[in-house]
């Protein structure tokens, strides 16, 4: 039943996206999405350097398990951002921020696959 709902849509978007985003090839919609926003902005692949600054602290971050802390004391919150991921997909009218420069910030709308930018106020 899951075969055919999934089947039954893709086709609809292939046909109604003129046969530009092909679910059957990518498999999920986040990497159909994906591709067909490179595909359609042709945006470069290529990231920005990073600065010395931005360097060292990619660099110097640990990505495992917390082995030490120092005490703290006040005010704390808790935040558990994996777990909180999927209800952000799942709201689908989210904008994820693509680039900026000194007067626009870019994004990115998930749900109408839909570019827009921002005037930035400095």
């Amino acid at each position: 039943e899951a075969h055919k709902h999934y089947n039954e849509e893709a086709k609809a978007i292939l046909w109604q996206s003129n046969r530009q985003i092909d679910l059957r090839t990518t498999g999920t919609y986040a990497s159909a999405s994906l591709r067909f926003f490179q595909d359609v902005t042709k945006v470069s692949r290529k990231a920005k350097d990073l600065s010395q600054e931005e360097d060292h602290w990619i660099k110097s971050a640990y990505m495992g398990a917390l082995t030490w802390a120092e005490l703290y004391e006040g005010i704390a919150t808790e935040l558990d951002f994996n777990e909180f991921y999927p209800n952000i997909l799942a709201h689908g009218s989210i904008y994820w921020p693509i680039g900026a420069d000194d007067v626009w910030l870019y994004l990115f709308q998930q749900e109408d696959a839909k570019l827009y930018q921002k005037k930035l106020d400095h």
